[in-house]
């Protein structure tokens, strides 16, 4: 299956190689074309995922009117997710969207950096590119090595550290780095955006805002140790990746109308169901609780 998918992928990295005879830019521009291309899904769930952070405020209001009852809260929670079409797991759609395109282009990038010796001598023969075209040509002349920023993009940084010094290993950390401190980046760009609290109010303390502040930091190194096994070409497709999203979220969280109106819509169910609570008579072992006025007579 990833054959067939590294052609395509190598055809259309190929095409754009034509245009633009860089091995960075065209694989930055590939990764910035597919994410146009998945565009209306990675906004779909991003307009999910900014509704969760904007209505965290109303979840709050249900959760203190409900606060006895964990069972009601979490069902009347999930119900207004329901109906408003807002889903909590949201935020992970991005990552299964990313999944295949990083196994195709770590099946890619080894295979069109491929080698092999003949009689003593390292040959470049790569695969899933067309022989005429100027990537396969260029490649077989550079030795199978896409060289960009003084680093092997067909190579891991650990492939580097085993066959080099510090010095080589160097552009493959600065890539590592700015990778992780691009994912660091997304996570803080989720978590400022919570509604500030009201003065003296302490912080929110539900599981979700804890998960979150862990992953903030947890995230970022669990990413350098994935990556120091994958090509430089999957960790530049990566950090491309991560780049886009942050500004696609930025902008649809100060533009996208329709994520306005939904948090408006959610806002206005959860203050109905607030004052019709409010306007409840309060009772105590199924009686009416009696005034003050009541207790002096």
């Amino acid at each position: 299956m990833f054959d067939s998918l590294s052609t395509y992928l190598g055809t259309l990295l190929s095409a754009i190689y034509g245009v633009v005879p860089n091995y960075a830019a065209a694989i930055i521009l590939v990764t910035l074309l597919v994410m146009v291309v998945t565009a209306p899904l990675t906004i779909k769930s991003t307009r999910s995922m900014l509704a969760m952070q904007r209505i965290q405020p109303e979840v709050k209001k249900l959760q203190e009117l409900h606060k006895g009852d964990k069972v009601k809260q979490n069902e009347e929670m999930m119900a207004l997710y329901k109906r408003h079409g807002v889903n909590p797991l949201s935020s992970c759609l991005p990552l299964f969207l990313q999944f295949p395109l990083t196994l195709t282009l770590f099946h890619l990038a080894r295979g069109i950096t491929k080698t092999k010796t003949v009689e003593g001598v390292v040959r470049a023969t790569p695969k899933f590119l067309n022989h005429t075209s100027r990537l396969y040509k260029d490649l077989v002349a550079d030795g199978g090595r896409m060289h960009v920023f003084g680093m092997n993009l067909g190579e891991s940084p650990s492939d580097a550290r085993s066959r080099g010094t510090m010095t080589t290993l160097l552009p493959f950390l600065v890539l590592l780095v700015c990778y992780a401190g691009f994912t660091w980046y997304s996570q803080r760009q989720i978590m400022s955006r919570r509604k500030k609290q009201a003065p003296g109010e302490a912080a929110p303390k539900d599981a979700m805002s804890q998960m979150n502040t862990t992953m903030q930091y947890i995230l970022p190194v669990m990413m350098i140790v994935i990556g120091w096994r994958f090509p430089a070409a999957v960790l530049l497709n990566w950090s491309t990746q991560t780049l886009f999203r942050i500004a696609l979220q930025g902008a649809m969280w100060k533009y996208d109308p329709a994520l306005k109106e939904e948090v408006a819509s959610i806002h206005e169910e959860v203050e109905a169901l607030v004052q019709e609570s409010k306007k409840a008579p309060t009772k105590s072992n199924g009686r009416v609780t009696p005034s003050k006025k009541s207790k002096k007579r």
